[in-house]
């Protein structure tokens, strides 16, 4: 057993194969070490950077640091005595936590959604894309057969396949409390959030099994809520369906029928626009086959 004093540590690490540790240290960058078993591991020293670091996430000898605001650095670290650093970024959402799979970067743009980096030259990282509709992200890790998990805090954790680019998303959980951190255990995932543990079930790679469809369906919180003087609503689908969904007033009167019709499996969006009706409560109410979900919404003018 052992024990450092890191300083300004805000609880994100990374760690690679060879025993490479990274360790955020705030505003003040990130410590390199290397760990030897239970022995006092070797101090490799500091590496400041532009920002406060958020979260770290290595792969191939490739470091990725978020900073908040600031965007994301990428730094080789090759030699973990004296990273370099390749190349930065500035997402327009930020960055904010990261999962780095070899030259592909996910990386939680704050309401922005996940956006998908190609870092097969890092130092010219190239957008491939973002995932809107999974809230704020607090952290994205990997679940294992070509998919990731997305903790959205109130949203709850969403798996999202990498079969795509960017990825789409595959199923959803609603979490107990505020989704913070998820691992995968065999075919489940441990999720941590601020109650309790939870454990879910995970049915991916099995055969057979298309994995760009989602096995759920679902409804977001319209965003944003209150709105004026529109807002948008979306919806997941299992598969095909007959879809209606329509928005009423306060005393059930219809004012607007936003979808009547069949629509495929995946995600949907529909935009209400409240532009001619009066602020108050209105209520949206969808019918999927069998599914039904209703909700309210505030217009404020």
């Amino acid at each position: 057993m052992f024990h450092i004093v890191t300083g300004d540590y805000s609880g994100e690490l990374a760690i690679n194969s060879e025993g490479n540790l990274f360790i955020a240290q705030g505003e003040a960058g990130f410590m390199s070490l290397v760990l030897e078993g239970f022995a006092e591991p070797q101090v490799y020293g500091l590496t400041p950077t532009q920002g406060y670091i958020y979260d770290l996430s290595e792969s191939a000898d490739l470091l990725l640091a978020c900073e908040g605001t600031e965007g994301f650095e990428l730094y080789d670290v090759v030699d973990p005595a004296a990273p370099q650093l390749v190349s930065s970024y500035q997402p327009a959402g930020g960055a904010w936590c990261a999962y780095l799979e070899n030259s592909t970067a996910y990386v939680g743009t704050g309401l922005e959604g996940i956006e998908t980096f190609d870092l097969t030259i890092p130092e010219a990282p190239v957008s491939m894309g973002t995932v809107d509709g999974v809230g704020w992200v607090k952290s994205i890790s990997s679940a294992g057969y070509g998919y990731i998990t997305a903790c959205s805090g109130v949203d709850g954790i969403y798996i999202l396949s990498t079969y795509q680019t960017p990825p789409e998303i595959y199923d959803y959980y609603d979490s107990p409390g505020i989704a913070k951190n998820a691992s995968t255990l065999g075919e489940a995932i441990v999720l941590a959030d601020d109650m309790d543990l939870s454990l879910f079930g995970l049915y991916l790679g099995v055969p057979g099994r298309d994995a760009t469809k989602p096995v759920t369906y679902l409804v977001r919180e319209p965003f944003p809520n209150p709105f004026n003087p529109s807002t948008v609503l979306s919806y997941q689908l299992q598969a095909a369906s007959k879809v209606n969904l329509s928005v009423y007033d306060i005393q059930g009167r219809l004012v607007a029928m936003l979808t009547d019709g069949v629509r495929g499996a995946g995600i949907h969006e529909v935009t209400f626009d409240a532009s001619n009706l009066a602020s108050g409560i209105y209520l949206y109410c969808l019918t999927a086959g069998l599914f039904k979900a209703s909700g309210r919404m505030v217009l404020i003018k």
